[in-house]
Protein backbone atom coordinates (compact mmCIF):
# COMPACT_ATOMS: atom_id res chain seq x y z
CA UNK A 1 0.00 0.00 0.00
CA UNK A 2 2.62 2.14 0.39
CA UNK A 3 4.30 1.88 -2.89
CA UNK A 4 4.50 4.97 -5.30
CA UNK A 5 1.69 5.44 -7.59
CA UNK A 6 0.54 7.45 -10.19
CA UNK A 7 -0.83 11.55 -8.82
CA UNK A 8 -4.37 10.93 -7.85
CA UNK A 9 -4.54 7.22 -8.13
CA UNK A 10 -6.99 5.26 -5.98
CA UNK A 11 -6.01 1.96 -4.66
CA UNK A 12 -8.45 -1.08 -5.48
CA UNK A 13 -7.87 -4.75 -4.49
CA UNK A 14 -9.15 -7.47 -6.70
CA UNK A 15 -10.17 -9.35 -3.72
CA UNK A 16 -12.92 -6.89 -3.01
CA UNK A 17 -14.78 -8.04 -6.77
CA UNK A 18 -13.71 -11.45 -6.58
CA UNK A 19 -13.65 -14.14 -3.20
CA UNK A 20 -12.27 -17.53 -2.44
CA UNK A 21 -16.05 -18.11 -1.65
CA UNK A 22 -17.35 -17.65 -4.79
CA UNK A 23 -14.72 -19.88 -6.99
CA UNK A 24 -13.00 -16.78 -7.92
CA UNK A 25 -15.30 -15.73 -9.53
CA UNK A 26 -16.81 -12.28 -10.17
CA UNK A 27 -19.14 -11.01 -7.39
CA UNK A 28 -22.68 -10.42 -7.86
CA UNK A 29 -23.07 -6.66 -10.46
CA UNK A 30 -24.57 -5.06 -7.27
CA UNK A 31 -21.70 -6.13 -5.36
CA UNK A 32 -19.03 -4.85 -8.23
CA UNK A 33 -21.04 -1.46 -8.21
CA UNK A 34 -20.88 -1.01 -4.90
CA UNK A 35 -17.01 -1.36 -4.93
CA UNK A 36 -16.56 0.70 -8.00
CA UNK A 37 -19.51 3.54 -6.40
CA UNK A 38 -16.91 3.77 -3.54
CA UNK A 39 -14.21 4.73 -4.95
CA UNK A 40 -16.00 7.60 -7.22
CA UNK A 41 -16.49 5.68 -10.06
CA UNK A 42 -19.68 5.73 -11.67
CA UNK A 43 -21.19 4.09 -15.33
CA UNK A 44 -20.03 7.48 -17.19
CA UNK A 45 -16.91 7.58 -15.33
CA UNK A 46 -12.94 8.24 -17.59
CA UNK A 47 -11.33 5.04 -15.91
CA UNK A 48 -7.35 4.56 -16.31
CA UNK A 49 -6.63 1.34 -14.78
CA UNK A 50 -3.11 -0.15 -14.24
CA UNK A 51 -1.36 -2.37 -11.90
CA UNK A 52 2.15 -4.46 -11.36
CA UNK A 53 0.13 -7.41 -13.16
CA UNK A 54 -1.35 -7.12 -16.42
CA UNK A 55 -3.50 -9.53 -16.41
CA UNK A 56 -4.61 -7.93 -12.87
CA UNK A 57 -5.57 -4.55 -14.88
CA UNK A 58 -7.36 -6.02 -17.22
CA UNK A 59 -9.62 -8.26 -14.73
CA UNK A 60 -10.58 -5.16 -12.91
CA UNK A 61 -11.05 -3.23 -16.83
CA UNK A 62 -13.24 -6.20 -17.89
CA UNK A 63 -15.81 -5.73 -14.73
CA UNK A 64 -16.13 -2.28 -15.14
CA UNK A 65 -16.91 -2.87 -19.12
CA UNK A 66 -19.03 -5.26 -18.19
CA UNK A 67 -21.21 -3.49 -15.87
CA UNK A 68 -21.26 0.06 -17.98
CA UNK A 69 -18.46 1.99 -18.47
CA UNK A 70 -17.45 2.87 -22.17
CA UNK A 71 -14.27 5.39 -21.51
CA UNK A 72 -11.58 2.45 -19.87
CA UNK A 73 -7.64 3.19 -20.68
CA UNK A 74 -5.23 0.11 -19.53
CA UNK A 75 -1.49 1.27 -19.16
CA UNK A 76 0.07 -1.89 -20.66
CA UNK A 77 3.30 -1.96 -18.76
CA UNK A 78 2.32 -0.30 -15.23
CA UNK A 79 4.86 1.94 -14.14
CA UNK A 80 7.68 1.14 -16.62
CA UNK A 81 7.13 3.58 -19.43
CA UNK A 82 5.82 6.04 -16.73
CA UNK A 83 8.84 5.91 -14.90
CA UNK A 84 11.20 5.68 -17.78
CA UNK A 85 10.50 9.38 -18.64
CA UNK A 86 10.75 10.57 -14.91
CA UNK A 87 7.11 11.85 -14.81
CA UNK A 88 6.18 12.28 -10.85
CA UNK A 89 4.88 9.40 -8.60
CA UNK A 90 3.04 9.94 -5.22
CA UNK A 91 3.43 7.46 -1.81
CA UNK A 92 -0.09 8.96 -0.59
CA UNK A 93 -3.34 7.57 -1.80
CA UNK A 94 -5.71 9.82 -2.96
CA UNK A 95 -8.60 9.96 -0.59
CA UNK A 96 -12.08 8.50 -2.03
CA UNK A 97 -14.81 10.49 -2.37
CA UNK A 98 -17.99 7.81 -2.73
CA UNK A 99 -20.41 8.55 -5.86
CA UNK A 100 -23.89 8.24 -4.43
CA UNK A 101 -24.89 5.93 -7.28
CA UNK A 102 -22.87 3.79 -10.22
CA UNK A 103 -25.64 5.17 -12.47
CA UNK A 104 -27.14 1.70 -13.17
CA UNK A 105 -28.71 -0.93 -11.49
CA UNK A 106 -27.75 -3.90 -14.16
CA UNK A 107 -24.93 -4.81 -16.25
CA UNK A 108 -24.95 -2.70 -19.74
CA UNK A 109 -22.82 -5.91 -21.09
CA UNK A 110 -24.18 -8.67 -19.35
CA UNK A 111 -23.87 -10.91 -22.39
CA UNK A 112 -20.22 -10.66 -22.24
CA UNK A 113 -19.82 -12.64 -19.21
CA UNK A 114 -20.26 -16.38 -18.72
CA UNK A 115 -19.81 -17.22 -15.09
CA UNK A 116 -20.06 -20.54 -14.41
CA UNK A 117 -20.16 -24.28 -16.45
CA UNK A 118 -23.99 -24.44 -16.84
CA UNK A 119 -23.89 -21.01 -18.47
CA UNK A 120 -21.20 -22.09 -20.67
CA UNK A 121 -23.49 -25.14 -21.82
CA UNK A 122 -26.44 -23.02 -22.67
CA UNK A 123 -24.20 -20.50 -24.42
CA UNK A 124 -22.81 -23.72 -26.53
CA UNK A 125 -25.95 -25.07 -27.12
CA UNK A 126 -27.40 -21.33 -28.63
CA UNK A 127 -24.62 -21.19 -30.66
CA UNK A 128 -22.87 -24.71 -31.74
CA UNK A 129 -20.32 -22.78 -33.44
CA UNK A 130 -19.28 -21.14 -30.72
CA UNK A 131 -15.24 -21.30 -30.04
CA UNK A 132 -13.99 -22.07 -26.18
CA UNK A 133 -10.12 -20.07 -26.84
CA UNK A 134 -8.03 -21.44 -24.12
CA UNK A 135 -5.54 -18.63 -23.13
CA UNK A 136 -3.40 -21.65 -21.01
CA UNK A 137 -0.12 -22.31 -20.81
CA UNK A 138 0.71 -25.00 -23.46
CA UNK A 139 1.34 -27.47 -20.53
CA UNK A 140 -1.94 -26.20 -19.10
CA UNK A 141 -3.82 -27.02 -22.82
CA UNK A 142 -2.08 -30.68 -23.11
CA UNK A 143 -2.93 -31.68 -19.58
CA UNK A 144 0.43 -31.92 -17.95
CA UNK A 145 -0.10 -29.97 -14.80
CA UNK A 146 -3.15 -27.38 -13.66
CA UNK A 147 -0.90 -25.00 -12.57
CA UNK A 148 -2.33 -23.84 -9.82
CA UNK A 149 -1.56 -25.40 -6.03
CA UNK A 150 -5.34 -25.30 -5.19
CA UNK A 151 -6.88 -27.54 -8.72
CA UNK A 152 -5.67 -30.51 -8.43
CA UNK A 153 -7.06 -31.67 -11.98
CA UNK A 154 -5.12 -31.28 -15.01
CA UNK A 155 -6.86 -31.01 -18.46
CA UNK A 156 -9.64 -28.67 -20.37
CA UNK A 157 -13.19 -28.55 -21.57
CA UNK A 158 -13.92 -31.04 -23.88
CA UNK A 159 -14.10 -28.83 -27.51
CA UNK A 160 -11.27 -26.08 -26.30
CA UNK A 161 -9.12 -24.72 -28.64
CA UNK A 162 -5.62 -22.80 -28.09
CA UNK A 163 -5.14 -19.20 -27.73
CA UNK A 164 -1.22 -18.76 -27.83
CA UNK A 165 -1.35 -16.19 -24.86
CA UNK A 166 0.54 -17.34 -21.43
CA UNK A 167 3.63 -19.54 -20.10
CA UNK A 168 1.78 -20.18 -16.89
CA UNK A 169 -1.04 -19.12 -14.40
CA UNK A 170 0.59 -15.76 -13.98
CA UNK A 171 1.58 -14.46 -16.96
CA UNK A 172 0.51 -13.43 -20.40
CA UNK A 173 4.31 -13.63 -21.92
CA UNK A 174 3.03 -14.79 -25.33
CA UNK A 175 1.05 -11.48 -25.87
CA UNK A 176 3.84 -9.49 -25.02
CA UNK A 177 6.92 -8.06 -26.36
CA UNK A 178 10.36 -8.18 -24.07
CA UNK A 179 9.58 -4.49 -22.73
CA UNK A 180 6.05 -6.03 -21.52
CA UNK A 181 4.41 -3.72 -23.89
CA UNK A 182 1.46 -5.82 -25.95
CA UNK A 183 3.19 -7.34 -29.70
CA UNK A 184 1.92 -6.44 -32.51
CA UNK A 185 -2.23 -7.01 -33.01
CA UNK A 186 -1.84 -8.76 -36.28
CA UNK A 187 0.81 -10.98 -34.77
CA UNK A 188 -1.31 -12.10 -31.71
CA UNK A 189 -4.14 -12.69 -34.61
CA UNK A 190 -2.45 -14.86 -36.79
CA UNK A 191 -1.15 -17.10 -34.08
CA UNK A 192 -4.49 -17.75 -33.41
CA UNK A 193 -6.12 -18.01 -36.65
CA UNK A 194 -3.77 -21.06 -37.07
CA UNK A 195 -5.54 -22.68 -34.22
CA UNK A 196 -9.48 -22.15 -35.58
CA UNK A 197 -9.78 -18.61 -33.33
CA UNK A 198 -10.69 -16.03 -35.14
CA UNK A 199 -12.73 -12.20 -35.93
CA UNK A 200 -15.85 -13.70 -37.56
CA UNK A 201 -16.91 -17.04 -34.57
CA UNK A 202 -18.26 -16.33 -31.61
CA UNK A 203 -15.22 -16.36 -29.50
CA UNK A 204 -15.24 -17.20 -25.21
CA UNK A 205 -12.37 -17.14 -23.75
CA UNK A 206 -10.93 -18.54 -20.52
CA UNK A 207 -8.29 -19.47 -18.27
CA UNK A 208 -8.08 -21.15 -14.77
CA UNK A 209 -10.04 -17.96 -13.31
CA UNK A 210 -10.66 -15.40 -15.50
CA UNK A 211 -7.40 -12.87 -15.10
CA UNK A 212 -5.49 -14.18 -18.42
CA UNK A 213 -8.85 -14.41 -20.49
CA UNK A 214 -9.45 -10.99 -19.44
CA UNK A 215 -6.44 -9.88 -21.21
CA UNK A 216 -7.32 -11.89 -24.36
CA UNK A 217 -10.73 -10.13 -24.18
CA UNK A 218 -9.27 -6.84 -24.65
CA UNK A 219 -7.08 -7.83 -27.36
CA UNK A 220 -9.39 -8.90 -29.27
CA UNK A 221 -11.49 -6.05 -29.08
CA UNK A 222 -8.89 -3.65 -30.00
CA UNK A 223 -8.88 -6.25 -33.00
CA UNK A 224 -12.55 -5.22 -34.08
CA UNK A 225 -13.60 -8.53 -33.14
CA UNK A 226 -17.73 -8.21 -32.21
CA UNK A 227 -18.85 -11.50 -30.64
CA UNK A 228 -16.11 -12.12 -27.74
CA UNK A 229 -17.24 -12.97 -24.49
CA UNK A 230 -15.45 -13.93 -20.99
CA UNK A 231 -15.81 -17.59 -19.74
CA UNK A 232 -15.18 -16.47 -15.88
CA UNK A 233 -15.48 -19.94 -14.12
CA UNK A 234 -12.67 -21.05 -16.32
CA UNK A 235 -10.61 -24.48 -15.83
CA UNK A 236 -11.56 -24.18 -11.62
CA UNK A 237 -15.46 -24.69 -12.17
CA UNK A 238 -15.12 -27.09 -14.83
CA UNK A 239 -12.87 -29.40 -13.52
CA UNK A 240 -14.20 -29.35 -10.01
CA UNK A 241 -18.22 -29.82 -12.36
CA UNK A 242 -16.24 -32.35 -14.32
CA UNK A 243 -15.50 -34.71 -10.92
CA UNK A 244 -19.13 -34.57 -10.12
CA UNK A 245 -20.23 -35.46 -13.60
CA UNK A 246 -17.86 -36.57 -15.86
CA UNK A 247 -20.67 -37.03 -18.87
CA UNK A 248 -21.88 -33.55 -18.78
CA UNK A 249 -18.57 -31.82 -18.43
CA UNK A 250 -16.39 -33.70 -20.68
CA UNK A 251 -12.93 -32.73 -20.62
CA UNK A 252 -10.54 -32.64 -24.25
CA UNK A 253 -8.55 -36.16 -24.76
CA UNK A 254 -5.82 -34.90 -27.23
CA UNK A 255 -3.07 -32.41 -27.70
CA UNK A 256 -5.55 -31.04 -31.05
CA UNK A 257 -8.03 -29.59 -28.75
CA UNK A 258 -10.39 -32.82 -30.06
CA UNK A 259 -12.59 -34.40 -27.65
Amino acid sequence: MGLDHLPGSYYLNTNEIESKENGWNILSAESCMRVLSDKGITSSTSLLIYSSSLSAACRIAFIAYWLGLTDIKILEDGLASWQKLNYPLESDWTSCEKASSFGLHDPKRSEILISTSEDLLKAQKDNPKLVLASVRSLTEYQGTTSCYAYIEQAGEPAGALWAKASCGKNDVADLLTSEKKIKPLVDIAQAWKANGITRGKEVVFYCGTGWRASVAFFIAKELGWQRVRLFDGGWYDWSQKHSENPKKFPLKNDSLGHS
